[in-house]
Order: structure tokens, then sequence, then C-alpha cells
């Protein structure tokens, strides 16, 4: 991570509280549906109780709310990097970028302790870096500082973050698109007005130099519930995979970012995915002779656009943490009781409710996750961990 000051114009855009113990504000944003795989901790070893022992830090810009037992700075250059990719995505892609409530980051700098919280697969939890699930109640992703890597931080953060923006954009994209996108865009970087993406993964360029594609139907049909999602070498494929597909679109020799936009906004309106996707990008015949094409050609160019000033409502009206007016009690498997309101919202939009305009009424879903890939098989490498 990155450890030097904030700009100078930080303190401007978020305002933080910090609480000598965990209050009541912070047990309940990590109580379900986030601690499912609390119930399988050892009495002796609950997460709620070292949770309770940490001192926690809030940072809120208008569309992020950062809670972490790290440093303030962890939190308000975690929230202030969201929000300038969401600011650029609102300009590179307009269609991915809907207005909703604020979604809620959780970061910890304890990895034994965010493991506690990880999705389990068949009763595993999975190898994870950072993970994101829309509940009931509220937007959520959570992931660790890694005080180890100064660069995996901003990327982790990124990719969960695509999550929740394609979430409200277009729920039921598909899940190659999904983690093909979030990918993509984990490599954003901000430089003097210019925004970039699409940077080359060497952990996926390894591993597809090694490893066979899927056939482009396999990939397409890959759900939160099938292996390839979850198991071994499938996993590390199916990431590399989409994660290239993506480029193909947005960064390829053919690339038309505008394409994919007319292509969420149609699916959007009830339009089939299939049927829209073919129409801008051609049979599964074409993108598979592009895709081998980028992989044969080797050359992962950036999608490179401008970047505008941060916008000024970053400077919105803050108000300290406050307790709520109800709390859980003991985390259940259950989908637990929606609160009349979220602790700590000011109630300034029309989504002080605290559910997303378009989910008002719906039920938690599976969390999206950056995984942890495994070493790659021509050569173990640290970037294999990105």
């Amino acid at each position: 991570m990155c450890t030097r000051a904030p700009r100078s114009g930080a303190k401007t855009a978020a305002r933080w509280a910090t609480e000598p113990r965990l209050s009541r504000l912070a047990a309940w944003a990590l109580a379900p549906p986030l601690l499912a795989a609390w119930l399988a901790a050892p009495a002796e070893a609950s997460p709620a109780a070292t949770v309770a022992a940490h001192t926690w830090t809030t940072v809120r810009t208008p569309h992020v709310e950062v809670v972490t037992d790290a440093t303030r700075a962890v939190a308000l250059r975690v929230a202030l990097r969201l929000e300038d990719l969401r600011q650029a995505l609102a300009v590179l892609l307009p269609p991915l970028v809907v207005d909703a409530s604020p979604v809620q980051v959780i970061v910890f700098r304890d990895a034994s302790l965010a493991r506690a919280y990880a999705p389990s697969w068949r009763g595993l939890q999975d190898d994870v870096a950072g993970f994101y699930h829309a509940g009931p109640d509220r937007r959520r992703l959570l992931f660790v500082d890694d005080v180890d890597d100064r660069g995996r931080t901003p990327s982790v953060a990124q990719h969960e973050y695509v999550h929740s923006l394609l979430d409200v954009a277009y729920p039921e994209a598909p899940l190659w698109l999904n983690e093909g996108l979030a990918e993509y865009f984990s490599t954003f970087t901000v430089d003097g007005g210019r925004a970039r993406a699409g940077a080359p993964l060497s952990a996926h360029v390894d591993w597809l130099d090694a490893h066979d594609l899927l056939p482009l139907s396999q990939l397409f049909a890959v759900t939160q519930v099938s292996p390839d999602y979850h198991e071994g070498d499938r996993r590390g494929t199916f990431y590399a995979e989409s994660w290239a597909l993506v480029h193909v679109l947005l960064s390829g020799p053919e690339a038309d970012v505008d394409q994919l936009g007319r292509v969420i906004v149609a699916c959007r309106d009830g339009a089939p995915f299939e049927t829209v996707f073919a129409r801008e990008f051609g049979s599964e015949q074409a993108l598979r002779e592009r895709l081998h094409g980028q992989l044969e050609q080797g050359r992962w160019e950036e999608h490179v656009w401008e970047q505008p000033a941060r916008s000024s409502s970053c400077r919105a009206r803050w108000r300290s943490a406050r307790r709520p007016r109800r709390t859980f009690g003991k985390p259940s498997r259950s989908t637990p009781e929606r609160p009349t309101r979220w602790p700590g919202w000011d109630g300034s939009s029309s989504c002080a409710t605290g559910a997303p305009r378009r989910a008002a009424g719906s039920t938690a879903r599976s969390p999206s996750r950056r995984y942890r890939p495994p070493p790659c098989a021509s050569s173990p490498r640290s970037s294999c961990s990105t």
C-alpha cells in the first residue's frame, strides 16, 4: 500500500470519525449477511470479539463509506481512489454508472480476521483477496489492506467496486463479463488528468500461456455455482480468459467501448443478452478468432482517456458516525430483519432508506469475489497473487 500523506485537499473531500472501540455502528456494518462464516468459527476465536477489540475509522464520500481498522490514511486513500474510478467510468462507459446509495467498503488490516468473513464453497472457504456482497440491506465489499504489497490494495478495491457498479447498472450480467470488467478496471490509474485501464496482468498472461482456453460456449455458461468458478485450474482459466476477452472488447484493435455501453442499456431495457451481444460483437467464432489473435500477438494495450477534475460534490455535508436505532443480535444463517434506516446515513436524498433504488425489495445475492490465482504453471511468481 502507499503510505505517503494524503493530498492537501483531502480533508475537504471526506470526513472521518474515529472511535476507541468498535461502536454499535461498525458492529452492525459487519453483521449478516457478511457474517455467514462467523458461525463456523470456534467460540474462543470469535471474529466478533476480535472486531470489538479493534479501533475503527470511518471515511465517507458521496458514493463510498469506508470502515477500517487500518489507518485513517488508508481509509481516505481507498475512498478517493474509488471516487476517481467512478468518475472516470462515468466518462468512458456512462451506462455502467447508475445513481444509487453509497456502497460500504470494509478494509481489514488483519488478514486472518478477514478470512473469517470470506465466502465458502462446498463447506470450504474460498481463497479470495476480497469479495462483494449485495444484501437486502446494503451493498458491501470487503478486502484486506495488504501492507506487504503496496500495489495490491488499490487493485482489489477497484475490482470489487466494479462489481458493485455492475450490480446496480446490470445485475443480470453474465459472470464472465462481470469478472472480466472487474479485472480489467482493477488496473485503473489516473495521473495528470489522464485515466488509464487495461494494463496487462502478468498472472493472467502467464496463465494463458500455460493453459488451454475454455470454449467460449463453456465460458459464457459459467455461473456462481459452477465448479469452473471455484476449483483449481478451472478457476484460474475462467478468470484469465474472462479478463482477456474483455480486454479484446475494450482495448483490442477493433475495440469500441460504446458497443458495450449499448449492450448494457439494451439488456437493462429487457433485451436478451445473447442477441444484443452478438449484434454488437459478432458470432462466437468471430470472437474466438479475435481472442486467439490477441494471444498470439501478445500486446496488451491500455485504454487511455481524459479524466475530469474531481467533482466538487466531494465536499458534501458530513455527519459523525451515529449509533443505530436498533442492532442485530447473534448472527444467524437467516436474513436479518432490515433496519428502518442505515446507521450514519443522513437522509439527505431519496436513498435514505438504505437500499439501492433498483433493489428496494431484493434478497441477498451470492458474493462476487476476486480470487488469489494459484502459482503459474510455467514458474511460480509473486505476481500470480495480484
